[in-house]
């Protein structure tokens, strides 16, 4: 079999081409809008019939529409698309299995949808809730006072075997009223028909920052025995009850964090198909290698 010898001048084009390639594709991870993040679970809600909610990240972790609830009686129009009505006395949510691969401890990630009240924003409910992987979070409005709530725990941080309540981790937890006076410069308690837009940015140390329709909040972490409350992962309620009473769209996780303008991309824009950035990543590899050959040849 015939061997032929690469030359060193073939192999400084080489490396000259793959690290275009490669600043290339840095600018576009710089410039995509999840840059610092990849969409794990994306549940659009904009089916129109049946009761499954279908995941279009790569994970493929459908969810499964509970206690009657069904799109072709319950969606409505959404942000992007439809989105999904959950009615509170009939107690509808979303139930999501456990699979490994929902968010693990020790991960940072950022969780949003866009949300709409039935209630003028001042009953309770939760919007999602968590509690697997040794980690919680539930997120929703506080009972009786009309005050949004952010709640995250990792069992695996901050451990303090002194406090026997806690000796493994901490909650995190961030309280915003949601008042005349609007969160980080945004009214919420107008057109309760409103959707609004929020997210969340955790690491290991607990929640890093809210965002309410795209306007950061710093959180106030601290202390305190309270988490999610019910063992598995919905959307729509927590603990078998606090159902949410209103529409969810465009449900989606990301593990990393996102960063403030890139959560406002996605506001604007919606989320970004998971495949986009892979496919132009790929597209960039594989031209590159091809123009090193092309060299290659004119060069025999």
């Amino acid at each position: 079999m015939k061997t032929r010898k690469v030359s060193w001048s073939q192999c400084r084009r080489l490396a000259s081409t793959m690290t275009i390639a490669a600043f290339a594709a840095a600018i576009l991870l710089t410039i995509s809008p999840v840059a610092h993040g990849v969409v794990t679970h994306w549940y659009k809600l904009d089916e129109t019939t049946g009761t499954t909610a279908s995941d279009s990240a790569f994970s493929g972790d459908d969810g499964t529409l509970q206690n009657g609830s069904d799109f072709s009686t319950d969606s409505v129009t959404g942000v992007f698309g439809n989105a999904l009505k959950l009615d509170e006395p009939a107690d509808h949510y979303i139930d999501i299995p456990n699979s490994s691969t929902l968010p693990q401890a020790q991960q940072s990630r950022t969780i949003m949808a866009w949300v709409q009240s039935d209630d003028d924003w001042q009953s309770h409910g939760i919007w999602t809730a968590y509690n697997l992987n040794d980690i919680e979070w539930s997120i929703g409005t506080l009972q009786g006072s009309g005050t949004m709530l952010w709640r995250y725990k990792d069992d695996l941080t901050d451990p303090d075997p002194n406090d026997p309540n806690n000796p493994l981790g901490i909650d995190s937890i961030r309280e915003t009223e949601l008042d005349g006076t609007g969160v980080g410069g945004v009214n919420i308690t107008g057109d309760p028909n409103a959707f609004h837009h929020f997210a969340m940015t955790l690491d290991p140390n607990g929640i890093d920052t809210v965002y309410i329709d795209g306007n950061a909040v710093a959180p106030d972490n601290t202390t305190n025995g309270w988490g999610a409350g019910n063992a598995g992962f919905s959307i729509g309620r927590r603990n078998n009850s606090r159902h949410w009473d209103g529409a969810i769209d465009e449900f989606a996780i990301f593990q990393g964090k996102l960063g403030q303008s890139q959560i406002q991309n996605i506001m604007a824009n919606g989320v970004p198909e998971p495949s986009t950035v892979t496919l132009l990543l790929m597209g960039l590899v594989f031209g590159a290698w091809g123009l090193f050959h092309r060299r290659s040849r004119r060069r025999r």
